[in-house]
This record gives structure tokens, C-alpha cells and sequence, in this order.
């Protein structure tokens, strides 16, 4: 690591912690507990301790980190206080657990915000990020080819094939969706005097990155992916056109054999979930008609102070029923009782 002109090694280590968190925190699991994502709340809330310590004993205060995020700050206070004691919510607990997972994420971004001011770290988080998504992928694809059932062993009556470090082919597909998009603009951004190897390793990261994407099975992560993408594409394309388009043409072409050779290899996951758009047993278009409908009804009812965080559990049986018993409702929910699973 290149040392960077009135950084001190306290700081280089913060730094080191903060790329690690994002990679260990995207990758930790155990099946020891009831979510994966409570391990990797486990992993943030260790790096937020490491963080802290390591912030009260180097040169740099962390208060002007906390202080930029003062308005979330009061909001997380005020809800606190209207939602624990004004009016309680109708489960403190939960109310209290999704209040603290909030303040931990604040405290994270606080503490590491002189770290992402510089733009040699912010770069470095960048590639970690990017990275944390590649194994994430590379995990993904072996349990979808069979080859990680010591990882990731099947479940009678579960049919998601790759539900990966997240638990969850949705999540799974979300956050590849989110690092093809950073992949995307760091692989067009790059300067006219890339070497080859580094245009291969982008090649490398991209196609990984898609193929992962596309054994998901997640249709709205694709459309997320490939928005991010377009987004990537309109501030940085003109850059990487006129700097070196051939490496962009070879990339291209790259990651698109990639996404034909996975639509093949993994038909059920790519072809068939597309295919399944436009079928008439497709519940996915109603289901999403019927949260949405239930959602409005619980703003409506509690558009002012909400139901309390973490309450949305507990109050959305109630609205999603009474979208289904609206008139026309039942056309909404149809093949989605699990649901309110």
C-alpha cells in the first residue's frame, strides 16, 4: 500500500479496516443463526469497535465525521422518542432492535468519513466493494452448479439454487447488481495508459459479475443491474470511446459471451425466468401490485409519525388483507399466501 503525505499508520489501518468490513461484512454467514444477515451485522458491529478505538487514539477527531450526518441524527433521536415513549410502537422491541441497527450504521459512516474524503481510500473502497462482489458471485455460481453443498447444502422444499451468502436469491442478485454497476464505470474510467493485463482483469470482474447476476434468477435485479450500468455508461462511455475504444469493444464482447454461455449453462435460472414474464401463471406483476397497495394503506393510516421501525411486520398482515378483500383484490395476491410468511 502506497503511503500516502500526512496520513498516519492510525490511519492507514482505519482505512484497512474499512476495506475489510466491506468485503468480510458482505461475505459472512452462519446457519447458527436465524438470518444471515444478522452475521454480518455481527462483523460491521466488530469493525464499528475496532473503528472507535482506533479513532480515539489516533490524531484525527471523529466528530466532524458524526457531525456531517447531524440530521440523521436528530431524525433517529426523534424517532426514538416519539416511537419508545411519546407513543410507543406496537412492538418496542422491534422498534428498539431497528433503532439500534440504524445507529450503527450511522456510527460506521461517521467514523470512516475522513477516510472517504481522500480520494486514494475512496478508490480503495471502490475496489472492495467490487471485489466483495466477485466472491460473492464466485460463491453463488458453484452452489448453482452443484460444487459447494459443503457451504451451502440443500433444503428439502427450498427451490432457490443459489441463495448464496445472503440467504436469498433476491438479496443476492441486489448486491451483484449493485457492484456490476461500480465495476462498469471503474472499467470505463480507466486512463489511456491501462496496461492489457489490468483491461483483462476487468473483463474477468464483469463477466463474473454478470454471470452471478444471471444465475440469481432475480428479475429486478437485472433491471437494476443493467440501469446502473446504463447510468455507468452515460458519464463514462464518451471518456472510454475516446481513450481506448478497442479495449471497450473487446470487454464488451467478452462479458457478452459470458451472459450467452450462462443462459445456456443455466437455463432454468436465465431463459426460463425470462420466458416466465409473460406467462399467464406469473404471479410476480400481482404480487407486487398487492404490496404496494397494502403499503399505501398503512401510509394512509399512518402518515404522519408511521408505524414505528422495524413495525412493518407486524401491521402489514392487516393491509395486505384488506387489499385482498378490496374489490379486485383477489387477483392481487393470487398464488402468494406465503407472503405473510
Amino acid at each position: 500500500m502506497d503511503r500516502e503525505p500526512g496520513v498516519g499508520v492510525v490511519d492507514r489501518v482505519r482505512g484497512g479496516i474499512v476495506c475489510a468490513a466491506v468485503i468480510l461484512t458482505a461475505t459472512a454467514y452462519s446457519f447458527h443463526l436465524t438470518s444471515f444477515l444478522l452475521a454480518k451485522q455481527a462483523v460491521l458491529s466488530v469493525a464499528l469497535f475496532l473503528m472507535a478505538a482506533l479513532a480515539i487514539a489516533g490524531q484525527t477527531p471523529a466528530r466532524r465525521g458524526l457531525a456531517a450526518f447531524g440530521p440523521l441524527w436528530v431524525w433517529l433521536g426523534l424517532s426514538a422518542a416519539v416511537h419508545l415513549l411519546v407513543r410507543p410502537a406496537a412492538v418496542p422491541r422491534d422498534a428498539l432492535l431497528e433503532l439500534t441497527r440504524c445507529a450503527v450504521l450511522l456510527l460506521a459512516a461517521g467514523l470512516s468519513f475522513d477516510v472517504m474524503a481522500r480520494p486514494a481510500w475512496r478508490q480503495r473502497v471502490l475496489g472492495a466493494i467490487i471485489a466483495s462482489g466477485v466472491v460473492v458471485a464466485l460463491l453463488g455460481l458453484l452452489q448453482y452448479a452443484g460444487w459447494a453443498r459443503a457451504l451451502f447444502p440443500e433444503f428439502a422444499g427450498y427451490s432457490q439454487r443459489a441463495y448464496s451468502v445472503f440467504g436469498n436469491q433476491d438479496l443476492f442478485g441486489g448486491y451483484l447488481a449493485m457492484a456490476l454497476a461500480l465495476a462498469a464505470y471503474r472499467a470505463l474510467v480507466r486512463p489511456r495508459d491501462t496496461g492489457r493485463l489490468a483491461l483483462f482483469g476487468d473483463g474477468l470482474i464483469l463477466g463474473t459479475l454478470t454471470a452471478g447476476l444471471l444465475v440469481s434468477g432475480c428479475r429486478a435485479a437485472w433491471l437494476a443491474g443493467g440501469a446502473g450500468c446504463g447510468v455507468a455508461a452515460a458519464f463514462a462511455l464518451p471518456h472510454a470511446l475516446r481513450e481506448h475504444r478497442r479495449a471497450v469493444g473487446a470487454v464488451a464482447a467478452f462479458v457478452l459471451a459470458v451472459a450467452a454461455a450462462t443462459a445456456l449453462f443455466a437455463r432454468e435460472a436465465t431463459i426460463g425466468r425470462m420466458a416466465s414474464v409473460f406467462a399467464a401463471g406469473d404471479a410476480g406483476v400481482g404480487l407486487r401490485l398487492w404490496f404496494w397497495d397494502g403499503a399505501l394503506r398503512m401510509v394512509r393510516d399512518h402518515a404522519l409519525i408511521g408505524v414505528g421501525p422495524g413495525n412493518y411486520a407486524y401491521w402489514s398482515p392487516r393491509y395486505l388483507g384488506e387489499a385482498l378483500w378490496a374489490a379486485g383484490g383477489g387477483l392481487l395476491g393470487r398464488g402468494g399466501a406465503h407472503a405473510f410468511n
